[in-house]
């Protein structure tokens, strides 16, 4: 029953998008059903689109996250990188800080975005770059959402999407809309499960595939593992030819 009572809530508040309309009963069921969470996916959503323009593939991305601090170390999670290099490219990238004022939200607007060059040991690229996102203002039961897009000029950059995260998530949508030119496989890794949340349909122009997630736990990190990709379930695109 109280499982119950907390999905219809998170669905009516959810069907009333954006996130402005959402109200503080959305943190105090999250905060029940995640006690032990600090932040919780509210929804991720990625769109990407794949054409052939001039014998040429042409990707193109489009990302909406938004997340909520469930508790007070919320300004631990105040910067968001988001990575590109010269055949992966970043635009339009749009933050918001949302406050819980009294019963609703307040939106702040994010300016505050710097262009880094990315050191870190795992950049494989010498102009490998970040945006950090900083979101203001953040506190418990504060939401950060974000969108942005991307550009990819080499498709073998392509198509790489883990299926879970260092928090849990309430919704995780990816959706790929190819064009019938373009062969396109689909390849699961460490969790067979998740094949059958892929659906595929298609129409005169454009097949479609979508991957929805629910309730997705957080992952947990393994020592001593060469890399992500050898544990957590991830599932890849990769083009076979158009």
């Amino acid at each position: 029953m109280v499982k119950s009572t907390l999905l219809l809530i998170f669905t009516l508040l959810l069907i009333s998008f954006p996130v402005l309309s959402q109200n503080k009963e959305l943190f105090d069921a999250l905060s029940k059903k995640y006690p032990n969470s600090s932040m919780v996916g509210i929804s991720s959503q990625k769109n990407i689109e794949l054409n052939v323009v001039d014998g040429k593939i042409m990707i193109t991305e489009k990302n909406k996250e938004e997340t909520i601090l469930l508790k007070d170390d919320a300004i631990s999670y105040e910067k968001y990188p988001i990575y590109s290099n010269s055949f992966v490219k970043t635009k339009n990238i749009q933050a918001k800080t949302l406050v819980l004022k009294g019963n609703n939200y307040k939106a702040i607007t994010n300016e505050n975005i710097e262009l880094q060059k990315d050191n870190s040991s795992s950049s494989f690229f010498d102009d490998q770059k970040k945006h950090i996102v900083h979101f203001d203002n953040l506190e418990k039961g504060a939401i950060r959402s974000i969108s942005f897009e991307r550009t990819y000029d080499e498709p073998h950059f392509f198509g790489d999407e883990f299926l879970c995260d260092y928090y849990p998530n309430e919704l995780r949508e990816i959706t790929v809309k190819c064009s019938k030119n373009i062969e396109l496989a689909v390849k699961f890794f460490n969790d067979s499960n998740y094949i059958d949340k892929l659906i595929i349909s298609e129409d005169s122009k454009y097949k479609y595939y979508k991957i929805k997630l629910e309730n997705t736990r957080e992952y947990k990190n393994f020592r001593g593992s060469p890399g992500i990709k050898w544990y957590l379930p991830h599932v890849v695109f990769y083009i076979k030819s158009y």
